[in-house]
């Protein structure tokens, strides 16, 4: 008696659907990587700006952030924008949060580099 138990058990498990039969996996790599990535980076240049600058902080926040700008654009371009055209109300709000983050963090880097070095750094003392 208990092997058609099991046998009709395996059988009902096998028909539901799984999450691997979903054809549209767009908006994973935004919501699970993107977002979260592009917080942390916003929070840690935003810590960047709270020092004086320097030539050593200008070099470091170019190696971190411009990679991670690099990184966010291709995200941006391979999934955030494919979860766009869908052009759900959902999909547009979570796209367009990512957006902003990825514009604020840019302004943010921009501000870091371009801003002026403190008078010690430049070499002179006043």
């Amino acid at each position: 008696m208990m092997r058609p138990r099991r046998w009709l058990l395996f059988s009902a498990l096998a028909l539901l659907p799984s999450a691997a039969h979903a054809s549209d996996f767009s908006g994973v790599v935004t919501i699970v990587f993107g977002i979260p990535g592009l917080l942390v980076a916003t929070v840690a240049a935003s810590a960047f700006l709270l020092v004086e600058p320097s030539r050593v902080q200008k070099a470091s926040a170019a190696a971190l952030f411009l990679p991670v700008l690099a990184a966010a654009a291709w995200v941006f371009v391979g999934d955030t924008a494919r979860m766009m055209r869908r052009g759900l109300p959902d999909d547009l709000l979570i796209s367009a949060g990512y957006v902003l983050l990825l514009l604020v963090l840019a302004a943010l880097v921009a501000r870091i580099l371009l801003r002026p070095l403190a008078p010690e750094a430049r070499g002179r003392t006043e």
